[in-house]
């Protein structure tokens, strides 16, 4: 028989998973193996599993001969950050303090906001203050537990920015 640790892995797009079936009896001469997928939300080479993007997939194990399968739900979730109202650019007049929210979607507790004013971090965080003197753009990462910035399966950093002007005078 061939079957998996476990019923269904849950992991983050852009992260990878080592899988091996379990093959029985333990002592099986020949323990061949392909595995398969349901979706594109996940890529296989070998017994690599990439997580591609948010979906769900049903993983299949099926004996060299074709006699035996297992299957294991897969799911892959994208954290997303938004900054709430943004609009792209806002004015503010000079001396003015502007608050700025983010939002969250599919994160988990180890998952932190980290705020960046024209690329030097500034804040932590639901909420940031900016008061600037000039235009500055604000961005908004999540960063994981070790401080390091989410990323897609693409690499791109998971953030949102807000660019924030200010009037003369």
């Amino acid at each position: 028989s061939i079957g998996f640790e476990a019923e269904s892995y849950t992991f983050r797009a852009g992260d990878k998973l080592t899988v091996e079936p379990v093959i029985c009896p333990a002592n099986a001469t020949d323990k061949s193996y392909v595995l398969t997928a349901s979706s594109d939300a996940i890529s296989i080479n070998g017994n690599v599993i990439t997580a591609v993007k948010a979906g769900k997939a049903t993983l299949t194990a099926t004996s060299k001969d074709g006699l035996y399968t297992a299957t294991a739900e897969i799911t892959v979730y994208l954290p997303e950050i938004s900054i709430k109202n943004n609009t792209g650019t806002k004015t503010i007049s000079y001396g003015e303090t502007l608050r700025l929210s983010a939002e969250t979607k599919n994160t988990t507790a180890d998952m932190r906001i980290f705020w960046y004013v024209d690329g030097v971090k500034l804040g932590e965080g639901t909420t940031i203050d900016v008061s600037p003197e000039s235009g500055v753009t604000v961005t908004a990462k999540l960063v994981d537990k070790n401080d390091e910035a989410l990323t897609d399966a693409g690499g791109k950093e998971i953030s949102d920015s807000q660019t924030v002007k200010v009037k003369s005078g």
